[in-house]
């Protein structure tokens, strides 16, 4: 669904209001939705909260103790589409998602709401949570635990910490409205992962700053079995094979991915890096085990790595069965 075809969705506005709360649900679990509503009731500030859903009567039966919030449906073909529906949708400035199995600490959205009237410059707003030994302890297993040290020690730590950060995270993506129209919106094919990278670079291309804000007490629950990580890392696979296409002959985009730095490789192929690095990810893998003294995370990282790599690997076939003969 394009841009245009959202600017007749509207809703009332509270002015009361600091942000709008948007929580994409495809797949409703109960338990780690109520979870995440009643976080992000506890959190500081009034908020209007906005779940975008196929199935909005499971949801308006499942969450009926809460009060104040508004259900709008999509079709389910895609996470740009849920995103861009979802920001049409809201009446605030400020918008902030939450993923549906996500917690959010009391501070939450002061925070996000504080950064970007501090800096106007900014459009668009990664948000990492700092979570305490003790919760990480008693609500995470094993698999989730190695999945943690992924995010804080990886690729998108090291991303996060130069000195103009580029892209944002989608757990709790936050922006401008104003940005997101600018920007021409979320991408609305494939319907896949990978648009938090794609949106946040057409931000930037067009001017506006990432910022980056932590928040204590504010997480995102990792997948808790192998089976759905093999899910995530798959369908993430999958978009990242359109980012790979989309930006091939865009060096720019690949020297903000620091994808740029191998001597070797010139820069017309600097696109397939990321394809090598998933190729290799048992020589990361064993590197980072040691470094980290974690044996555990070897194979690990294999199993994440190669779930991915053939979710690229079907999403550039179907790229290329979906343009053949055009």
């Amino acid at each position: 669904m394009a841009l245009k075809d959202l600017t007749n969705i509207t809703m009332e506005n509270n002015h009361e209001n600091i942000c709008s709360v948007i929580i994409m649900v495809k797949e409703p679990q109960e338990e780690t939705l109520k979870s995440c509503l009643k976080s992000i009731d506890k959190s500081m500030g009034k908020k209007e909260v906005i779940i975008v859903t196929p199935k909005p009567e499971q949801i308006k039966e499942m969450i009926s103790d809460f009060k104040y919030i508004k259900i709008v449906k999509d079709e389910g073909k895609g996470i740009g589409i849920a995103r861009n529906i979802g920001i049409a949708s809201a009446t605030h400035e400020i918008i902030c998602f939450v993923d549906p199995d996500a917690i959010v600490g009391p501070e939450h959205f002061i925070k996000i709401v504080n950064e970007f009237k501090k800096n106007p410059q900014i459009g668009i707003l990664n948000v990492e949570g700092e979570l305490s030994d003790k919760i990480v302890n008693s609500l995470f297993n094993k698999i989730q635990k190695l999945e943690l040290l992924v995010w804080e020690r990886g690729r998108f730590r090291k991303l996060m910490k130069r000195s103009e950060p580029i892209f944002a995270g989608g757990t709790f993506l936050s922006l401008r409205k104003s940005v997101w129209k600018e920007a021409g919106g979320f991408w609305v094919w494939p319907p896949y992962g990978a648009d938090d990278i794609d949106f946040s670079y057409r931000v930037y291309r067009i001017g506006w700053k990432c910022g980056n804000v932590k928040v204590r007490g504010s997480f995102h629950q990792p997948r808790a079995t192998l089976k759905e990580l093999y899910k995530e890392q798959y369908g993430w696979g999958k978009g990242y094979a359109s980012i790979m296409i989309k930006y091939k002959n865009d060096e720019n985009f690949w020297k903000c991915m620091h994808f740029s730095n191998i001597p070797l490789i010139p820069s017309s192929l600097w696109y397939i890096v990321p394809l090598l690095r998933t190729i290799l990810a048992p020589i990361g893998g064993f590197i980072n085990a040691i470094k980290w003294r974690k044996p555990s995370f070897f194979f690990y990282w294999i199993f994440r790595r190669y779930a991915f790599l053939h979710g690229l690997i079907v999403g550039l076939n179907e790229i290329k069965q979906k343009y053949k003969g055009k």
